[in-house]
């Protein structure tokens, strides 16, 4: 059971990575024309004044006993309104990049701490730093080929699709660690009594 766990957030993430190599490009080119330097500054402080005060959170075990609780249901949100942010903001650069700042800083942190918690509590050891390296490693090989795939795609990579190819990943990601998550958690005896690459 714990090798299939391992296999499936490796692959799904490898395969993430692949997409947003050749689709971040794409996007980021069409975004960063219609965006301005104050609105990129606005939302990188929401971002790290976000993540870094709910980290500071998570950092005590009664906080993370607290929203692991809640994990699923917050896993699930985060994938949902990011997909809605990238969606609908095609024609508005503000809403992409202060949503997706403010999400990241966030959901994604708090969904981020509680799956890496259910890994940490189940792998251990040096299975633990082998997992973590291939994981690194296999997702590393993924942006390699993603970029790869870019460079032969060029510039005929339409914004939409780019947009709708991301989202789509972005969701089968999000089912794949909320079954590892579960699937985690069955390993470790079940219930909340224990204690991620995108």
């Amino acid at each position: 059971m714990l090798t299939k766990i391992k296999a499936v957030i490796i692959i799904i993430a490898t395969m993430q990575n692949i997409v947003f190599g050749f689709t971040t490009p794409t996007v980021q080119i069409y975004f960063m024309s219609l965006v301005n330097a104050s609105t990129l500054s606005i939302a990188n402080i929401l971002d790290a004044g976000l993540a870094g005060t709910i980290n500071s959170f998570l950092s005590k075990n009664s906080f993370r006993k607290l929203f692991k609780r809640y994990a699923p249901i917050i896993g699930l949100l985060d994938a949902v309104i990011y997909a809605v942010i990238v969606l609908f903001s095609v024609d508005d650069p503000t809403i992409r990049f202060i949503g997706i700042a403010i999400s990241n800083g966030t959901l994604a942190t708090i969904w981020g701490v509680m799956l890496l918690d259910g890994i940490n509590n189940t792998i251990h050891g040096d299975d633990l730093t082998s997992f973590n390296s291939l994981n690194k490693s296999c997702c590393l090989f993924g942006s390699l080929v993603g970029g790869g795939i870019g460079v032969l795609i060029g510039s005929g990579l339409c914004i939409d699709t780019a947009i709708i190819l991301q989202a789509g990943m972005v969701a089968i990601n999000s089912i794949a660690e909320l079954y590892a998550f579960y699937r985690l958690r069955d390993i470790k005896g079940g219930g909340l009594s224990y204690g991620t690459c995108h």
